[in-house]
């Protein structure tokens, strides 16, 4: 292929030619024109409205599909002015010697096919695509030039719901490959690692005040990030996040997020070759050809079924609201339904605090180490009517000024639609 000349010899001869360039270096425009351009310069210049820009954001992928449908590849002409510019692409690689070349926003191929046609049949050399256009991958296929021995064009967009622990590992490894997207609903990282006073709405986290890892750190730690060797074994949740946003800065992952977006339904969408999903968030809907869910079983809190507390006449709370003993202040017993590590943690620290603590689990024998003063019953909840608390045998104890607190239950996702 011929090198072509420096820019400044395009020049408008012939009216049916108008299309051979995007642009002519002579051209007389009447005074109309001029002042259309100047308009449309203006309107330009200024930044976007914040609707105007969530609106480009979050449909990209569907606008630049409604390009592509109606110009196809008719609109940007191939760069063959390339090879004018950029003179190292010109460069055939030498026997043996593999030549990889990615571009990001790849299009039509403008961009890659003068460069395969320039390089023949060399097969050392190898051409990356990636592209928000799922049309434009079509037409870039279509191409009589295209083969995938040569070229791939390649447009895997990646949702990831979640920046905790999960979300920010899957990001990391995902974008190798794809284009990734996070939806985070809070507006920092960390997902159940996130301590705040927020007890309700999508910036909750069940993360209490003074809780401590009940695994050693060398347990916790990713094969490509160590802990500082100053943090204690068992770490606290301020440690936990110091680790994660350290991983975050380390991967360069906080580009990829869209904090304070929360997901409502993942849907797949109908009607197409291959599955894609409709990510639906409170700023707009998005399709995806893949989507991770990371928001971890710990988002929602259930109460069991099987337990009838509508009787109770105490407030009754969730162990994910629990902060610190100081939302207890003015209470004197507390009822703690169940023995898991969050149901352990929370007797003992407000068995600390003063608080007389009476503790409800199935197990077959009593917790070993557990302090005397805190009173152990191994029965199976019923219900509770007004001030008493009901057993399936039959049994029951008086529980006046108590406040009940209830234990976590995993949040359930469904296979057709996945709701937050």
């Amino acid at each position: 292929m011929e090198r072509r000349p420096q820019f400044g010899q395009r020049f408008l001869t012939k009216d049916a030619e108008v299309f051979e360039h995007n642009a002519w270096d002579q051209v007389d425009w009447d005074e109309e024109q001029e002042a259309a351009a100047k308009d449309m310069v203006a309107q330009n210049s200024g930044n976007p409205s914040e609707e105007v820009q969530q609106d480009l954001l979050q449909n990209s992928a569907e606008k630049w599909d409604k390009f592509y449908g109606i110009h196809t590849n008719k609109f940007f002409k191939d760069r063959h002015w390339l090879f004018t510019e950029f003179p190292e692409l010109k460069e055939v690689p030498k026997d043996n010697e593999q030549v990889s070349i990615f571009e990001v926003g790849c299009g039509v191929g403008n961009t890659i096919f003068p460069i395969i046609e320039h390089s023949d049949e060399n097969t050392n050399l190898f051409i990356y695509g990636c592209d928000f256009s799922s049309t434009a991958i079509d037409i870039v296929k279509s191409n009589k030039l295209y083969s995938e021995d040569r070229s791939s064009k390649d447009m895997k967009d990646v949702c990831v719901i979640g920046a905790g622990v999960a979300g920010l590992v899957a990001a990391r490894y995902l974008r190798e490959k794809f284009c990734v997207t996070i939806f985070e609903a809070s507006s920092s990282i960390g997902g159940i690692w996130l301590y705040n006073k927020d007890k309700t709405g999508v910036k909750h986290t069940p993360m209490y005040k003074n809780l401590r890892t009940n695994l050693p750190k060398q347990l916790m730690t990713f094969r490509d990030l160590s802990y500082d060797k100053d943090v204690p074994t068992f770490l606290t949740h301020g440690h936990v996040m110091d680790y994660l946003e350290n991983y975050s800065k380390k991967f360069s992952l906080s580009n990829l997020i869209q904090f304070d977006t929360p997901v409502i339904s993942v849907k797949p969408v109908e009607s197409t070759d291959s599955v894609k999903w409709n990510v639906t968030t409170t700023k707009g809907t998005r399709i995806f050809d893949a989507v991770a869910v990371c928001s971890g079983p710990f988002s929602k809190s259930r109460k069991p079924d099987e337990i009838n507390f509508k009787g109770f006449s105490g407030p009754i709370y969730h162990s994910a609201t629990y902060k610190d003993p100081s939302d207890f202040h003015d209470i004197e017993r507390v009822l703690i339904v169940g023995a898991a590590n969050s149901a352990i943690d929370i007797s003992l620290e407000l068995w600390r605090a003063g608080k007389k603590v009476t503790l409800f689990h199935r197990k077959s024998e009593d917790l070993h180490g557990f302090p005397k003063d805190i009173v152990q019953i191994r029965k199976n909840v019923k219900s509770s009517k007004h001030k008493e608390i009901q057993f399936c045998d039959g049994s029951s104890i008086s529980c006046e000024s108590s406040q009940l607190v209830m234990l976590y239950y995993f949040a359930l996702v469904s296979t057709q639609m996945y709701h937050l």
